[in-house]
């Protein structure tokens, strides 16, 4: 049987490679760790994730150490603290934050150990030298459909040889920012959506009772069901490709979301 690990693990790279085993890292993007059905949500549907849990295991303890996209990805990528591997902010646009010069990403060491690597979608990283992918192709975190067709093209161009991939979804962030707006705005034929009742949801005890609180959660929850939706389209990738009792695979978030 497959193994499937929810949220962030360490891991030994010698046993690894020796295995030859490989490890896909899914990463959603502002996601409450309450808003998965294997989490106590009855609302949001999220079947894929909730196999991942059911089949596998499942922290409840587990905290971002930084509630801000790039550090909390440079912290995931490096295994070291923001203090510690110096990317305090963001590294894109008007910001100028990254890794400390010193600092060595698990890319860069499983890459030493002869795997074969790959960040796809969304990356928020700093600078090319400490993330050396085998396989770079530029493709939107929210297209889920074009996520799945690069991971087989990566799979298969792997080959025998290990691999670790990492997908980084853009679901469930904000898709507006001023003002804050959610749910999903580019539709694929390809890729189901699914509908939530702004009227009828259950707002959070920390959330104001508000219509415009309502239609932002019931945007995030719909951003939640695509993802989840992609987190099958790879499963099936590995099922398809035959690598899905070789390959270790790891559900997270980056943080957790302070909206809507």
């Amino acid at each position: 049987m497959s193994r499937f690990i929810t949220l962030l693990i360490c891991f030994a790279v010698s046993p690894l490679a020796h295995a030859g085993q490989n490890v896909v890292l899914l990463i959603s993007d502002n996601q409450n760790q309450e808003d998965c059905g294997c989490y106590g949500n009855d609302i949001v549907q999220t079947p894929n994730i909730d196999a991942l849990a059911r089949n596998g295991v499942r922290f409840i303890d587990a905290f971002a150490t930084t509630a801000s996209c790039g550090p909390s990805r440079a912290v995931i990528y490096s295994g070291l603290q923001t203090h510690s591997n110096g990317q305090y902010g963001h590294g894109h646009g008007i910001h100028t934050y990254r890794l400390s010069p010193q600092v060595k990403t698990v890319f860069a060491t499983l890459k030493d150990h002869s795997f074969h690597t790959a960040l796809l979608g969304k990356q928020h990283t700093t600078h090319a030298e400490s993330y050396p992918f085998t396989f770079d192709r530029k493709v939107s975190g929210r297209d889920v459909s074009m996520l799945a067709k690069m991971s087989r093209e990566f799979i298969q161009q792997a080959g025998n040889e290990p691999f670790f991939l990492t997908i980084g979804f853009s679901d469930p962030h904000p898709t507006s920012i001023d003002p804050p707006g959610w749910g999903i705005v580019k539709k694929d034929a390809s890729v189901p959506i699914v509908e939530y009742d702004a009227a009828t949801l259950n707002v959070p005890s920390y959330l104001p009772d508000r219509p415009e609180v309502r239609e932002g959660l019931a945007g995030y929850y719909q951003e939640i069901s695509r993802l989840d939706h992609g987190v099958g389209l790879i499963m099936n990738v590995l099922k398809e490709t035959k690598k899905e009792n070789e390959t270790i695979v790891i559900f997270t978030s980056d943080h957790g979301s302070s909206e809507p």
